[in-house]
């Protein structure tokens, strides 16, 4: 039995084309995921401070520098890592996740669950301990 050269390229075309075109499907969905799990992590808020609000705060004159990759793919988790850097001394990361589809922050590292205490606790008070993840509530500037 011959292979017919013209069904043989169809064939490898059409394999060629599917391919590409669950990368491309694939990197509109991560583009996405990137740009709400950034959104969601830095205007995270309970009501008031937000967590770039808090980390601005914490470190004042520092510049903040935010980078994210993606954690889980089929669950929607992104990692948002914002590095502060200060006018002296060394930078420092505080490590977010950020389950998208639920809408919901979770800290990474001590650091960023020291600064979701402050962000969750209410107006005028201080937050004494660091919870290991904040309470689930909606960001102000949800996409």
């Amino acid at each position: 039995m011959a292979l017919d050269p013209r069904r043989a390229t169809a064939t490898v075309t059409f394999l060629l084309v599917s391919i590409a075109s669950v990368y491309f499907l694939q990197s509109v969905f991560d583009r996405s995921d990137h740009k709400k799990g950034l959104a969601i992590a830095r205007a995270w808020s309970a009501g008031g401070a937000t967590v770039e609000g808090v980390l601005a705060h914490r470190n004042p004159g520092a510049s903040i520098a935010w980078r994210t990759a993606i954690a889980n793919g089929c669950y929607g988790v992104v990692r948002a890592t914002a590095l502060v850097v200060p006018p002296s001394g060394p930078a420092v990361e505080y490590g977010f996740d950020v389950d998208i589809p639920r809408v919901r922050l979770v800290a990474a590292d001590d650091r960023a669950a020291a600064v979701l205490a402050e962000v969750m606790a209410p107006a005028g008070t201080a937050a004494t301990s660091a919870p290991v993840s904040a309470p689930v509530a909606t960001p102000d500037a949800a996409p």
